[in-house]
């Protein structure tokens, strides 16, 4: 019997071919050229996209900077126009005050002799009991005020009852605002020091020109402190130039029947011997100070 020999073939796993649908061959699939070709373009637009990005980054960096330029020289602007306005207000006011000078130092006429005797009269209208004799003297003061061939200071006292004093504070005011200038108007005490009262006349009566000084009750002033009256009133002891010194001493009704003067020298002298002085240096000084004298509604 012969013998069968089966053969077995190995069936490969072969696909049938594919039928291409009708759309398929109306929109035949990409090639793999034009798949490497939409990728390119999308890498691409992602390059440029990302290169818009920095580009918009950068540019607002610089606008950053540039406002932060313009800001700072805003600002450096700002501090130069503030100090430039300050500069301007101060430049201002140093020229109203030079042009407020030069016209109150306009405005202000020079003391006159005419004019001070004017207001020795509108001030001495308020006291009826000024004499023809207390008239004459204030005229003979004011003339040798304005005698420009002497700096001797002028000195005139007041021969008065507490009632009266207040006509040395009316004089002596009345003159510094004449001047234009400050007075000041002490009342004597026993306890008045020298070497203050010099300090007031000093202070009082500082500078070149004309000046004015009240000293009320000088017989209360212990010795030594009327010396200070003695340097003030010598023209060579002191560095103003013709002070008018006003002084006041308390009336005496006893020593009616002196003349004015001689009232006057009798109440110095006696107080000023009592607080410790003595003849030889009281009378100088009472003789320096008895220049014009006013003694209202003295017989």
């Amino acid at each position: 019997a012969s013998r069968m020999v089966t053969t077995r073939r190995s069936v490969s796993s072969v696909k049938p071919p594919v039928k291409e649908s009708l759309t398929q061959r109306v929109y035949p699939r990409l090639s793999d050229a034009e798949e490497s070709s939409n990728e390119d373009e999308e890498i691409d637009d992602h390059e440029e996209s990302s290169t818009t990005h920095l580009d918009a980054v950068e540019l607002n960096a610089s606008s950053s900077t540039s406002f932060n330029s313009s800001s700072s020289s805003f600002n450096r602007s700002s501090f130069s126009e503030a100090d430039l306005n300050y500069v301007h207000v101060f430049v201002g006011l140093l020229v109203v005050c030079l042009v407020y000078w030069l016209i109150a130092g306009r405005s202000r006429p020079e003391p006159t002799r005419p004019g001070f005797g004017k207001l020795l009269g509108t001030v001495i209208k308020a006291y009826p009991a000024f004499s023809a004799h207390d008239r004459a003297q204030l005229g003979s003061a004011a003339d040798r005020w304005f005698d420009n061939s002497t700096k001797d200071p002028v000195v005139v006292i007041i021969y008065a009852t507490d009632a009266s004093s207040s006509l040395l504070d009316d004089l002596a005011t009345s003159t510094a605002s004449f001047l234009g200038k400050r007075t000041t108007v002490v009342t004597s005490t026993t306890t008045t020091q020298r070497a203050h009262l010099h300090g007031t006349f000093e202070n009082t009566l500082r500078g070149g020109a004309k000046s004015t000084i009240g000293l009320r009750e000088i017989e209360k002033l212990p010795w030594d402190t009327p010396l200070v009256l003695h340097t003030f009133a010598d023209a060579d002891h002191i560095a103003t130039s013709r002070p008018f010194i006003w002084l006041q001493v308390s009336r005496d009704d006893s020593l009616k029947g002196l003349s004015c003067d001689d009232a006057i020298t009798r109440t110095l002298t006696s107080s000023w011997l009592a607080s410790g002085g003595n003849v030889d240096n009281v009378a100088p000084v009472i003789s320096r100070v008895l220049q014009f004298t006013v003694c209202l509604d003295w017989p």
